[in-house]
């Protein structure tokens, strides 16, 4: 079945690592211009998009599993240096490898969406499918106002630092369950 696949891709909604209000008000009080904010959202965006393009490739080569595997390591790479560089790098600095860290992430995270809604269509009986992708959302939601919720609770930007390992964690958190769940790599 395709249910931890389901479940990691849920647990990627709990961050603060994507170009959204919790970030953007991270990166304005680091001193980063709203010009380069902006400029910076829509190349998230275009990385995106990236991940999108390469995914009929990727899958075809690679195939669904093997390639939403390569895509949340990747993921998962670059978050873990976003959120690390709090530790080993001065802010002024550190607030550049988040957002180019996050900004490159962003391939690997539409490439994994694609292909775990890919495989979740494929394997879900169709009878079925309607239930199962609400109570998938609701998953979703829980974690995205889990985000919400915990930066409420540690409103500071000046600990930015612990909402972004949170955010790590969670990525990580997805890679381990997707790769456990993950048919071509759990034997």
């Amino acid at each position: 079945g395709c249910a931890g696949m389901m479940i990691s891709y849920a647990f990627l909604y709990m961050t603060v690592l994507s170009f959204g209000s919790l970030m953007t008000v991270y990166t304005r009080y680091c001193g980063v211009s709203d010009d380069r904010i902006g400029l910076f959202r829509g190349l998230s965006a275009l990385f995106g998009y990236l991940g999108a393009t390469i995914f009929p490739l990727c899958s075809e080569k690679l195939g669904l599993h093997n390639a939403a595997q390569g895509a949340i390591v990747y993921q998962f790479l670059l978050v873990a240096l976003a959120a690390s560089s709090f530790f080993w790098a001065k802010d002024t600095v550190s607030v550049y490898i988040v957002i180019f860290a996050v900004l490159f992430s962003r391939t690997g995270l539409w490439l994994f969406d694609l292909c775990v809604r890919q495989i979740a269509q494929e394997t879900i009986p169709e009878a079925v499918r309607g239930k199962v992708n609400g109570q998938w959302r609701s998953m979703i939601a829980f974690f995205e106002m889990s985000a919400y919720a915990i930066a409420a609770y540690i409103p500071a930007p000046e600990d930015f630092w612990i909402l972004t390992t949170i955010s790590g964690a969670m990525v990580g958190l997805a890679l381990i369950t997707f790769t456990l769940t993950n048919p071509h790599y759990s034997r």
